[in-house]
């Protein structure tokens, strides 16, 4: 019998399971609160929340309405907790902690064994991006729980959907359904992963709802309610139905740049944090494997999200977004790999001691490899933004001020640049120049709901999010500030953009229910304002 045959055989455990699972739990605990940060895009959706909770509704500046986040749940799940606790970063190390933890417990509850439970916290914790971004501020970690869930609960059902015919439509089905639209609440594009199967879902309840009624049909209906429901409200609020980011991504020409950025993101993953390649890799060979055939809906949704990450042109956070595709990888391995028939093959012994060894090895490189990144000036981490096309490791930015250790008896990011200079606009309110630039989420929390900031990115600027811009990096598309935009009381100067953007003001400043508003939004949605190049092409052939 072999090495893990023998530590696998029931009855033959090494350490009572209670103490093994409280161990383990102490062991990720420790890493979570060690590699705990915030960055700075999360303080773009705390600023929102710090607005709402101050009564100034769901905005970003408290002048108009603009959707500024991509992470609907997550804000709703933030929010109760910074009301309760008036300290963002407690309220974020909280609800960070909370999603961990029931990420672990249902990776926990739905190993076959010990042994499995220890493989797979060691695949998470060998992760660096993996680790960073269980949080930083961001939804990831709410994103990994909720697809650990989805692709638990799924795989319980999916037999069943073989045969409705005989044993009934699948009890719980509506659960899956419910966390699809969760998924889709905390970040739109993380669906990707898990649409097949959900297409998979929604097949068999309309092919079967004649047999078996139509309750399971209206039960799933209900489920993905939220969805429509938030679609609408955003819609009437916003006077669009996507977040803005969407649309200061989507008016630029991404072909000049996009496999540069792509290139950048992919090599930052494979020389900084092999494992979230090569385990997709295993992930995906073992779903078209003869007994991982009813995993092979989730390996598709892996290669979705990795074709939609190629086509957005990735990102400047090295390793976030395939963070995403990990966590599902690592489901399928827990599922998949039944630890306990080790005892009868030595090659997926073998298997599995490479696998070890290859997190092994990732980890003690993570922790003891020198940084390409930095270079120390004057104390202060300066970044090679060069180094992968743009992609960085965004931790060793303002993460060196956000760390449990600076923060929890310290004065945390009040001390970073950035803060001081929004403290300053506070102080000063809107008594000059509108204030503009790049970095916005630190400086426009500090900056509170009083002053009105510019995000020359566009990403919470309406009018720039729809005008054109020079992209010079990886999500990052800097516009020209419009002559006249950027000071109280004046006028843009290029009347075509003055038009468009009185236009636009109607949207986001307007009362909501005027017929003049909904004029305007089906204009901005569907017609010729959608964006301001589009605008202008029709203005100058218009012209006599």
């Amino acid at each position: 019998m072999s090495v893990f045959g023998r530590l696998l055989t029931k009855g033959n455990e090494l350490v009572p399971r209670q103490v093994f699972a409280s161990f383990s739990f102490l062991v990720l605990l420790a890493f979570f609160l060690n590699n705990f940060w915030l960055g700075d895009d999360g303080f773009i959706t705390f600023r929102t929340a710090h607005n709402w909770v101050n009564g100034y509704g769901l905005r970003w500046n408290s002048v108009e309405r603009v959707q500024t986040y991509t992470n609907t749940l997550w804000l709703f799940y933030i929010t109760p907790l910074y009301l309760l606790t008036t300290d963002i970063y407690i309220s974020a190390l909280l609800g960070s902690l909370a999603a961990f933890v029931a990420l672990v417990l249902i990776l926990y509850r739905n190993s076959s064994s010990d042994l499995a439970f220890a493989i797979i916290m060691l695949l998470m914790v060998s992760s660096k991006s993996f680790l960073e971004y269980t949080s930083s501020g961001l939804e990831n970690v709410l994103s990994f729980a909720l697809l650990s869930a989805y692709f638990f609960t799924y795989s319980r059902l999916a037999s069943g959907l073989t045969r409705v015919e005989s044993a009934g439509f699948p009890k719980g089905s509506w659960m899956v359904s419910l966390l699809f639209a969760a998924l889709f609440l905390n970040r739109m594009d993380s669906i990707l992963l898990v649409l097949i199967p959900q297409l998979i879902l929604a097949y068999h309840l309309v092919r079967s709802w004649r047999r078996v009624g139509m309750r399971p049909l209206l039960q799933n209906a209900c489920a993905v309610l939220p969805i429509v429901l938030w679609l609408l409200f955003s819609l009437v609020y916003y006077g669009f139905f996507f977040p803005n980011t969407f649309y200061a991504k989507t008016t630029f020409a991404i072909d000049s740049v996009r496999w540069k950025w792509v290139l950048g993101y992919y090599k930052y993953a494979l020389y900084m944090d092999p494992l979230l390649l090569v385990l997709p890799a295993i992930a995906l060979a073992l779903s078209v494997s003869r007994r991982g055939r009813k995993y092979l809906p989730f390996g598709t949704g892996v290669l979705l999200y990795n074709a939609y990450i190629i086509q957005v042109g990735g990102d400047f956070m090295g390793g976030r977004w395939l963070t995403l595709p990990y966590i599902i990888s690592i489901c399928i391995l827990a599922a998949w790999w039944d630890f306990g028939t080790l005892t009868r093959f030595k090659y997926r012994d073998l298997a599995v001691a490479g696998l070890v060894f290859v997190a092994a090895y990732s980890l003690q490189n993570r922790l003891m490899r020198y940084n390409p990144f930095v270079a120390q000036q004057g104390g202060m981490p300066v970044l090679n933004t060069d180094l992968f096309n743009g992609v960085v490791d965004e931790r060793l930015t303002l993460g060196q001020f956000t760390r449990i250790t600076k923060c929890l008896n310290g004065p945390c990011f009040m001390v970073h640049p950035l803060y001081l200079m929004g403290y300053a606009l506070r102080a000063e309110g809107e008594s000059g120049r509108i204030p503009s630039g790049g970095a916005m989420g630190l400086l426009g929390f500090a900056a509170g709901p009083g002053v009105r900031i510019i995000d020359r990115q566009g990403l919470c600027d309406p009018l720039l999010a729809r005008m054109e811009g020079q992209p010079i990096a990886p999500g990052h598309v800097f516009r020209q500030v419009p002559d006249g935009y950027d000071v109280p009381g004046e006028v843009i100067s290029d009347p075509v953009l003055r038009d468009y953007n009185e236009r636009l003001q109607i949207v986001t400043r307007g009362d909501l229910w005027t017929q003049e508003r909904w004029n305007a939004i089906l204009a901005f949605n569907f017609g010729q304002l959608r964006t301001f190049h589009t605008y202008r092409e029709n203005q100058n052939r218009s012209a006599p």
